[in-house]
């Protein structure tokens, strides 16, 4: 009687660290795709050891979880470098789910556009500060096999200069105002808002985030428009006057260099593809 219920309470107890993790559309609540990956393969684990056959939420996680993760890779494989997520390789052969003729995957705060080996993805989204960069409104964009604008990813869990660094709005292809960044002690929760859809072959993102600095409220607004070799990005801040200085951040892939400058346009080039990046206003 007496182990019966010390193994009542660890299920009951395992339970709750289960839904705990996720969110109710199964999505793996620490802003990561490697973590999503990651505790889907322990949750597994704990499966095959027989000790939670009784455990029905289990099952139930494991295959919310399971179809959630299909959609967290880039069209090679890669899982999607948002929060703490590397850029490794993948291990072994591409699936199907990775690379397909078309996909939108738009749940939890990640936006996710797939077509052929190009890609389009945006994240905006905070649970906690377990393991959260503070990309919010960031947009990681490839065409063809080619990275073109990218997270830094994970770097480490140490607390040195370089992973604070990492964390930062200024590391992300994000808004920010002008020599600093903002962290969770800004994010307003309410505020931030997503959306997406595809309109004649071309995907839409509308995406919203309100920070509280000092007694000031700025919202930052970013509408995004893609298709197939353009992409398209109108940023925007309201609460802003003439203190306060917004701009917006693009990190490219490190084997691009500017192979062309004009005061309203730049000419990227990786020796493979050129992107033309214009600033008609």
């Amino acid at each position: 009687m007496y182990e019966k219920n010390v193994l009542s309470y660890a299920h009951s107890c395992f339970e709750k660290i289960i839904k705990n993790q996720f969110d109710k559309k199964y999505v793996h609540k620490e802003h990561s795709p490697h973590y999503h990956h990651l505790v889907l393969k322990s949750l597994k684990g704990y499966r095959k050891t027989g000790l939670y056959d009784s455990l029905n939420v289990l099952d139930e996680y494991i295959e919310g979880a399971e179809k959630v993760a299909q959609n967290l890779y880039l069209p090679d494989g890669r899982e999607i470098p948002f929060g703490d997520t590397d850029n490794q390789e993948p291990p072994g052969p591409v699936s199907s789910a990775c690379s397909c003729e078309k996909s939108l995957w738009r749940e939890s705060g990640y936006t996710v556009y797939k077509k052929l080996e190009s890609y389009s993805c945006r994240t905006n989204s905070y649970n906690s500060n377990v393991h959260k960069h503070w990309d919010n409104l960031s947009v990681i964009w490839g065409e063809k096999g080619f990275d073109i604008l990218v997270d830094p990813g994970k770097y480490k869990n140490s607390n040195d200069d370089l992973r604070k660094r990492v964390l930062s709005s200024l590391s992300h292809n994000t808004l920010n105002f002008d020599n600093w960044g903002w962290s969770s002690k800004n994010i307003v929760r309410g505020s931030i808002f997503s959306e997406a859809h595809i309109e004649n072959d071309r995907l839409k993102v509308m995406a919203e985030l309100g920070l509280k600095c000092g007694s000031d409220f700025f919202k930052f607004s970013r509408n995004l428009q893609y298709q197939t070799g353009k992409l398209a990005v109108i940023d925007s801040c309201i609460g802003c006057d003439d203190r306060s200085v917004v701009y917006s951040i693009f990190n490219f892939h490190k084997e691009f260099y500017v192979a062309l400058e004009s005061p309203k346009s730049l000419v990227l080039s990786n020796g493979m593809i050129d992107v033309v990046m214009s600033f008609p206003f």
